[in-house]
C-alpha cells in the first residue's frame, strides 16, 4: 500500500495480480465505478446536470477520443481530396 495510505482517513484496496505479464486494472476500475455511482445516487439531480454541462464542454472542445478521432478523419479526408 502507498506511504500515504496512512494519512488518509479511507483507503480502497484490490487485488490486481493474475496470471499474466500484466497487471490488472479491472478491480480498481471497478472501485471508482462504484464510489461515483454512490456519489451520484447521493447528489442527485445537481451532480446530473453538473455531468451533462461537462460533457457539452468535452463534445465542443473535441475532448473525447471520440470527437477528436472523427475530427481527425474529416480533415485527413479533406486533405487526400485536395491532393487528388
Amino acid at each position: 500500500m502507498s506511504s500515504i495510505a496512512e494519512f488518509a482517513e479511507v483507503t480502497l484496496s484490490c487485488p490486481i495480480e493474475v496470471n499474466s505479464p500484466y497487471d490488472t486494472m479491472a478491480p480498481a476500475v471497478a472501485q471508482i465505478e462504484a464510489v461515483v455511482a454512490q456519489i451520484f445516487a447521493a447528489t442527485g439531480e445537481r451532480t446530473r446536470r453538473r455531468i451533462e454541462k461537462l460533457e457539452q464542454i468535452r463534445h465542443e472542445s473535441n475532448v473525447t477520443l471520440n470527437e477528436a478521432r472523427a475530427h481527425k478523419n474529416q480533415s485527413n479526408g479533406a486533405s487526400r481530396q485536395k491532393l487528388q
